[in-house]
């Protein structure tokens, strides 16, 4: 019988890619990402399910550094696939 490999977690990090329709905000790494949907607000973790939202209001990042980065944003849209979270905003006025 296989043994299975060990999940390693001690400095669990997110890539984090932001963009608007004029500039990249923000791609580096982060501990966290906290949103706003229609349901209410939720975070983005490490190892978190892959994922697909609209957003709206607010986008809060959590780099390793612990100062947190926010962004008011209108509507935006969020993707997290293993790891990586991917934001854009901004194009409803296109």
């Amino acid at each position: 019988m296989d043994t299975p490999l060990p999940l390693v977690l001690d400095n669990p990090i997110l890539s984090v890619f932001v963009r608007s329709t004029d500039a990249v905000l923000y791609d580096g790494p982060a501990t966290s990402v906290t949103c706003l949907n229609d349901t209410g607000p939720f975070d983005i973790l490490p190892f978190h399910v892959n994922f697909i939202s609209l957003i709206q209001d607010r986008v809060v990042i959590q780099p390793p550094d612990g100062k947190s980065i926010e962004f008011t944003i209108g509507k935006g849209i969020i993707k997290t696939s293993h790891n990586k979270v991917t934001i854009f905003w901004g194009f409803e006025t296109m």
